[in-house]
């Protein structure tokens, strides 16, 4: 893996090489003095992790991200900055997919960089990840952003209720997650839940982000045939709250059940991805899967060679999401390829989703599915789980599960 560090004070770049240049060290190291330098060096040499300081005489980091974004999208981009700025620092995060503030210590890098490109393996072609490596926002549906936007304006606004709105739709989800996940705001922890996200980025910034910077977009009228944005919403917020469900019957600790709600909302964020960026092969999946009575997933293997769990997986691992929960998305329809001898956020997503979706699936998937339960010996605990409302009532309620702390 190659890996490129840009500041305009070579001193600095010094340093990072002799602070990661160590025994060790597997990564292909180049350093580039100023943006224009480094796509000189982009031009003749393909790059996989650009981390670059945000404030730089000529080019800064923004206008760099910009143009790599467009040129090299493949390439993932991250912010190492003290910037101070809110409003230069909100510039770089449409092209960026992570943010991390100096001091930073070298683990820490290190492991930024290492987990951003973990799932790389998962989709072969470079297409595909020029493809995601583009992506700076999701599509949302209009009405939930219309009423985030009026609670952000309304003189009485509630953080507390923006998290609320925010976790009905997957898109924003998945951005106020990734935003929360940097060190944009000067948060060292990492974030599990939407509710804790909204929390920690306060109303202030959400107004700025959201209203100035405009984060999110909305999806437009078209929907994929066989893919309804309202309805795949709708399922992923079911999924969400059984998995909340099924990690507190199981008495898991609180950071888990957060992580497993919030992979749970975002389980289908790659049909997401396909629905805005290939409609048409989606649209040929959904129907290969219909005709043929095999899993969507199965469909769109064998037409395009990569699958919306992959995709939502890489997408959400670029962004600096919890491992856990990129893990849950990435492996929702196999989780025995991360399975330990515990329930672990994978194996819930894969429970909630098929509980919510396939009851009535064909006889394979439903001996797979006993069979991973009677592998964790938690065959017995399955009459428990489906204690759970309606997916029409689930839709309809309005309040997801409180946040886990």
């Amino acid at each position: 893996m190659r890996v490129m560090f840009v500041d305009d004070e070579p001193q600095i770049l010094k340093g990072i090489v002799r602070m990661l240049d160590g025994e060790g060290c597997e990564w292909d190291i180049e350093t580039a003095v100023g943006g224009a330098e480094a796509l000189a060096i982009l031009a003749d040499l393909h790059v996989d992790v650009m981390v670059s300081e945000m404030k730089m005489q000529g080019m800064d980091g923004a206008q760099l991200f910009d143009e790599v974004s467009k040129i090299y999208p493949s390439t993932v981009r991250i912010v190492l900055s003290a910037e101070s700025d809110k409003k230069a620092v909100f510039r770089a995060v449409s092209p960026m997919h992570q943010y991390l503030s100096k001091p930073c210590e070298a683990d820490q890098l290190r492991e930024t960089i290492a987990r951003s490109c973990s799932l790389r393996d998962i989709l072969k072609s470079t297409e595909s990840h020029e493809i995601i490596g583009r992506i700076s926002s999701l599509p949302s549906l209009p009405d939930i952003y219309q009423k985030v936007v009026a609670e952000i304006e309304s003189e009485n606004g509630s953080i507390a209720n923006v998290g609320q709105l925010v976790a009905r739709d997957p898109a924003m989800t998945a951005k106020l997650m990734q935003l929360a996940n940097s060190t944009i705001f000067g948060l060292r922890t990492k974030v599990s839940s939407p509710g804790q996200a909204a929390a920690m980025i306060g109303m202030d910034a959400l107004q700025s982000l959201i209203l100035s910077v405009a984060v999110f977009q909305t999806f437009s009228k078209a929907n994929v045939k066989g893919c309804g944005i309202e309805s795949l919403s709708n399922h992923c917020f079911r999924v969400g709250s059984l998995c909340k469900h099924i990690a507190e019957l199981e008495r898991l600790d609180k950071e888990t059940v957060g992580e497993a709600y919030t992979a749970g909302l975002l389980h289908d964020v790659g049909k997401l991805v396909l629905a805005t960026n290939a409609p048409n092969e989606l649209s040929a999946a959904i129907e290969k899967s219909k005709t043929e009575k095999i899993s969507l997933v199965e469909a769109e293997q064998q037409l395009f060679g990569l699958s919306h769990d992959g995709i939502g997986g890489y997408l959400l691992s670029i962004w600096g999401l919890p491992q856990s929960i990129v893990e849950g998305i990435a492996f929702h329809h196999s989780p025995d390829r991360c399975m330990g001898e515990s329930l672990t956020v994978p194996g819930i997503v894969y429970i909630a989703n098929y509980i919510s979706r396939n009851r009535e699936n064909e006889n394979e998937q439903q001996a797979r599915f006993e069979k991973f339960l009677s592998d964790l010996g938690l065959s017995h605990r399955l009459e428990k789980w489906l204690d759970f409302p309606d997916e029409e009532e689930s839709a309809t309620d309005s309040r997801p599960p409180t946040a886990a702390k």
